[in-house]
């Protein structure tokens, strides 16, 4: 048996094999914790709190896992200190001094005092005899990361290297890098597990948001001198679409990235009905690469069709006052208007009441206002360019076009065909509930274990193997 050095002891502990791990089976304890956090301030007596340790579950489990190959994680802290078998949004509303401002799973143990933060050892023993803030419970299950921003569009990336290299962030038991365009190379300097997670080519993009001589620097660093760096470290992308262009642009090996889906906001469902003029809203930045000129001037011909529809674009953005004189050139400010920012109850109360949410973008990894738009009961008609292929379902969750008549064709049939409307929003609830995060998380987290045991296996626990 191996339990590696950890830099947070009373966090958790690893179980590893003599040699390293040889089977994808990962077992996990969390309810067997004794470490007693200082920030724990229960009013009970401790041994009402040790009367819920499961003490033995790590001895019964542990050998027996290892003799198979795999692996086992234990927390150390207790499960009346913070139950990580729970979803995090299983939140008690009793326990709390203020309204809870996040949704809470109503339906889970939390109503009954069992919880992500337990209210109750059993019936009738409470933990706390005062309500708890925000903060404390935040502190407790959300806050045990740190965020360090340093610098900004251009500065970051030396900025960050420098930190890394200098070992001012601290120790980590692994690295996720989120390539956007200009990468941060960590192949170079990156100690131990690591992965990076890139989204999409950029392409077009580069032309769009710089001036040419640094456009075509950054597509030549993104498309042809950063790959090369890359060859040995794991790749995660968010859609099959976005894998194939990242082998075919950027010549990364098929069996060295893993498509990992994103999932989608639980808060995020059916309203009770939509508006009673045809409605369109599309979502996004306004930035070119958004391409809401080409939306704006394809409503005006849907408006001919549909007379009494309607778009709303919610976003903000460096080219707002162009589309904003664009509207008018158009004579369409009766019937298009830019919304700016809102924050998330109203878009997605407008999600929920749109007919229909279109998106003419030029370039996505995903397009996740489609996804957010489903899960509301909303389908989509949007540009075929990858990301979109694989966020909806063309004609069972959305439409999609590659002309403007193709799209303006959709956004008609979708606003006066009540029946295709009705069919392509259960095809649409139905792609969105089979996103989540947790499977996104376990994803990812999968690509980066693999990482580690190879490592472990080879001997170096070092550098990133694919």
């Amino acid at each position: 048996m191996v339990y590696p050095p950890h830099p947070h002891p009373d966090i958790c502990d690893y179980a590893l094999p003599e040699g390293g791990a040889r089977a994808p089976l990962l077992v996990d304890l969390p309810h067997g914790g004794r470490i007693y956090p200082p920030d724990f301030h229960y009013d009970c007596p401790k041994e009402s709190l040790i009367a819920c340790e499961e003490i033995y579950l790590d001895e019964l489990f542990t050998p027996p896992v290892l003799a198979a190959g795999g692996v086992v994680v234990k927390a150390n802290f207790p499960r009346t200190y913070v139950d990580v078998n729970r979803a995090a949004n299983d939140m008690d509303p009793l326990l709390f001094d203020l309204p809870w401002p996040d949704p809470v799973d109503e339906n889970g143990r939390s109503p009954h005092g069992f919880g992500v933060i337990m209210r109750l050892i059993r019936a009738g023993v409470p933990i706390y005899t005062h309500p708890l803030s925000h903060a404390e419970a935040r502190e407790t299950t959300l806050n045990r990361y740190a965020v360090v921003r340093k610098a900004g569009r251009y500065m970051v990336f030396p900025r960050t290297v420098a930190a890394e290299l200098a070992g001012r962030n601290g120790h980590r038991d692994g690295l996720i890098e989120i390539w956007n365009g200009v990468p941060f190379m960590s192949p170079l300097w990156c100690r131990g597990p690591h992965a990076v997670w890139l989204h999409h080519v950029h392409g077009p993009m580069w032309e769009m948001s710089l001036p040419p001589g640094l456009a075509k620097a950054g597509r030549i660093l993104e498309e042809k001198i950063a790959p090369r760096f890359y060859r040995s470290t794991p790749i995660v992308t968010l859609s099959d679409s976005s894998r194939d262009e990242l082998i075919e642009e950027m010549g990364f090996r098929p069996d060295q990235i893993t498509v990992v889906h994103p999932g989608v906001d639980q808060r995020f469902v059916p309203g009770a009905g939509k508006t009673k003029n045809p409605h369109v809203m599309a979502v996004a930045r306004l930035v070119p690469v958004k391409n809401f000129a080409r939306l704006i001037r394809i409503m005006v011909r849907v408006r001919e069709a549909v007379p009494n529809a309607y778009l709303s674009i919610v976003g903000d953005g460096y080219e707002r006052e162009q589309l904003n004189d664009l509207i008018g050139e158009l004579g369409a400010h009766d019937y298009i208007r830019l919304l700016g920012h809102l924050d998330d109850d109203d878009v997605m109360d407008l999600y929920q009441s749109a007919w229909v949410v279109a998106s003419t973008s030029i370039r996505e990894g995903w397009g996740m206002t489609l996804t957010e738009a489903a899960a509301s009961g909303t389908p989509c008609v949007a540009t075929r360019i990858a990301g979109h292929r694989d966020a909806t379902v063309d004609g069972v969750a959305g439409l999609l076009g590659d002309t403007d008549d193709e799209l303006v064709a959709h956004l008609v049939a979708v606003l006066t065909d009540a029946d295709l409307r009705e069919r392509l929003s259960k095809g649409a609830i139905e792609r969105a509930s089979q996103l989540t995060w947790e499977a996104a998380a376990i994803g990812t987290f999968e690509v980066l274990a693999n990482t580690a045991t190879a490592g472990h296996r080879d001997g170096a626990g070092t550098g990133a193997r694919s």
